[in-house]
Parts: C-alpha cells; structure tokens; sequence
C-alpha cells in the first residue's frame, strides 16, 4: 500500500497529458458530426429518398448522431482536492 508521502507527490503528468489528448479527441468528433449530419445523416432528412427503409435508416442515423454529440460534449472536470488526504491522527477531511 503506498504511504501518504507517496500518494501526495506523485508526478501526475502522464495523466493529465492523457486528460489533454482526450480534450483534443473531442475537437475530433466535433468535425466528424458536422460530416456525419451533412453527408449521412441528412440522406435521409431530404426528398429523394422515401418510405420504410429511409424512415428505419433515419432512425438509426438519429442515434448514431446523438452518440457522436455526446462524445464530444465537455464532460465535467473532477473537483480539486480541498486538503490533504487523512492521515492517522486525523480521521477526515475537513473542506474549506
């Protein structure tokens, strides 16, 4: 089990350049929705093609649209850590 000492100086940098990539990912998927809306999705939304299969097409496009959405919507940061981790002789954390 690492000590205290450990846990509170441990070089974190690989995590937040990951944290970093993924922010850039997401820039990612905004382009590609922008694709997907014009180039698929909207096939099905026009004039040319009608009935059963566009409207099971567009249902389907509906749902990979939403997914690609959320993928590239901010997701909320974690908090910062208000205070040092317990340690034995204190029992919690007091915020503030």
């Amino acid at each position: 089990m690492p000590t205290h000492h450990e846990i509170m100086t441990t070089d974190l940098s690989a995590l937040t350049a990951a944290a970093k990539s993924w922010d850039g990912m997401a820039g990612e998927f905004a382009k590609q929705e922008k694709a997907y809306e014009g180039d698929v999705h909207g096939i099905s939304m026009g004039t040319t093609w009608t009935g059963l299969s566009a409207e099971a097409a567009d249902a389907r496009f509906d749902i990979t649209l939403k997914q690609i959405q959320y993928a590239h919507r901010p997701r909320p940061r974690p908090s910062p850590v208000c205070c040092e981790m317990p340690t034995p002789s204190s029992s919690s954390c007091a915020a503030g």
